[in-house]
């Protein structure tokens, strides 16, 4: 071998190294080219995320201002309901003592009152203090009138 050949050799050897290298180089180029493209997706989808984020933490304190002012309304109510309760429970009684009185009344006007039972009605309705009566008492009162 001479040494032209052998210069020949090495040279192209280089060639082909150089060649290797080029499209080693070409392969990482186009695989960064990729990278950067990612990148940017990433980025894009970051800054979703991000606003995504935002929207949800604002939307939890909307759902919590509305709960804190939902369960007062239902304070409100329940306070509201429990008086109601109270009025309601008030008035039956009252109801039940008038109805009881009425069928007092009835069993007089009919004649079949118990003696003791009309002697506790005539005190009841003695001890009691006059009261501004509605008009279907009135009517009431009217009509058991008219029966005796």
């Amino acid at each position: 071998m001479n040494a032209r050949t052998l210069q020949i050799s090495i040279e192209l050897g280089l060639v082909l190294l150089l060649a290797a290298t080029l499209l080693r180089a070409w392969r990482l180029e186009k695989a960064l080219g990729q990278l950067r493209r990612d990148r940017g997706a990433l980025d894009e989808l970051v800054s979703g995320f991000r606003g995504a984020s935002e929207s949800a933490e604002q939307s939890v304190a909307r759902l919590r201002q509305a709960g804190t002012e939902t369960g007062r309304d239902l304070a409100r109510r329940i306070e509201h309901a429990g008086s109601l309760r109270e009025d309601l429970s008030f008035m039956t009684q009252r109801a039940e003592a008038a109805a009881d009185r009425l069928e007092q009344l009835v069993r007089e006007a009919r004649g079949t009152a118990p003696v003791q039972g009309l002697a506790l009605a005539t005190a009841t309705a003695r001890e009691e203090p006059e009261r501004p009566r509605s008009a279907a008492e009135r009517d009431l009162l009217r009509a058991l009138k008219l029966v005796r």
